[in-house]
């Protein structure tokens, strides 16, 4: 028997082990390439059985809300909720402003969206679809006296008084104490501060500086002439009280029944009806005791 000689065997045993060293390389490499090919198609057929959902903001209740509790922060969050289960009158984040303060007209559990028809009295049109044809709104400024203590709210109607001084308007004597006439009557409030509706939480104190009225182009111009020169004061005025007001202006010597000079002398200002209905000018004689009327 004839022997194979020591270093062959040792040269053929090194090449079988280089060839089962890359077979099992290439096996665990293919392994490899085959479980990631497994996974896209188990990816892919995933995605046409679960396509992946689109999600919206929606406002919901943060507990369960009785009817009549009030839209805020404290009682509203918001949640993302698949598109496809977001009803179209969901109340989005971008539209909660229109809310606040308003009242449940119903019931919501917690997690519940709000729903544009949830709440009392809600109109989230904008502000300047509300104005009639022909009127414009304008702001003036008020303070605790002249926003009837914070009591106003809009839809109200209000008269406003204008307290001048004739030397601010360099007319008559410059001594002559300041005057208060009716300056309009029956203005309607349209928003206070940034109040737009009635009916807020009453629970919190209502602050604000200023207020905004119907008017129409003249209105406006004179009311910014009016708060300019002297100041303005609101009279709350019932709702359904549409009778024009009469009176005389009035200043301190004719709270003290004092006999005034010149009275023929002094300016007159306009007195406008409005809010309802045909606007009536009248001119009242700023005086202590005569009045004269013109009706246009």
């Amino acid at each position: 028997m004839k022997l194979m000689p020591m270093k062959w065997i040792s040269t053929k045993q090194s090449k079988f082990g280089l060839l089962l060293a890359g077979s099992i390389v290439c096996g665990i490499l293919a392994a490899f390439a085959a479980q990631g090919y497994l996974k896209q198609e188990l990816a892919a057929e995933k995605a046409k059985l679960n396509p992946a959902q689109q999600l919206v903001d929606v406002i919901v209740a943060k507990q369960d809300l009785p009817k009549g509790a009030v839209v805020g922060p404290d009682t509203m969050a918001i949640r993302q909720i698949p598109k496809e289960f977001a009803a179209s009158v969901a109340v989005r984040p971008e539209n909660f402003d229109g809310y606040l303060g308003a009242k449940l007209a119903v019931p919501i559990r917690s997690g519940e969206s709000l729903l544009m028809s949830s709440t009392e009295g809600t109109d989230i049109t904008t502000f300047s679809s509300k104005l009639k044809p022909g009127i414009r709104a304008i702001t003036v400024s008020v303070d605790e006296v002249t926003s009837v203590s914070g009591m106003l709210q809009p839809r109200d109607h209000i008269d406003l008084l204008w307290s001048v001084k004739p030397s601010n308007l360099k007319l008559g004597d410059a001594n002559a104490p300041e005057q208060t006439v009716i300056f309009m009557q029956d203005v309607k409030v349209l928003a206070t501060g940034k109040q737009v509706r009635p009916g807020a939480d009453e629970s919190r104190p209502r602050g604000y500086t200023t207020v905004t009225l119907e008017a129409t182009a003249q209105q406006a111009q004179q009311l910014v002439v009016a708060q300019r020169s002297g100041k303005l004061t609101a009279l709350l005025r019932n709702p359904d009280d549409v009778a024009p007001l009469g009176g005389k202006s009035v200043d301190l010597a004719h709270l003290l029944n004092l006999q005034t000079a010149a009275v023929a002398s002094r300016p007159s200002t306009e007195v406008i009806v409005g809010g309802r209905g045909d606007i009536t000018k009248q001119r009242i004689a700023i005086s202590a005791g005569t009045t004269g009327e013109k009706h246009e």
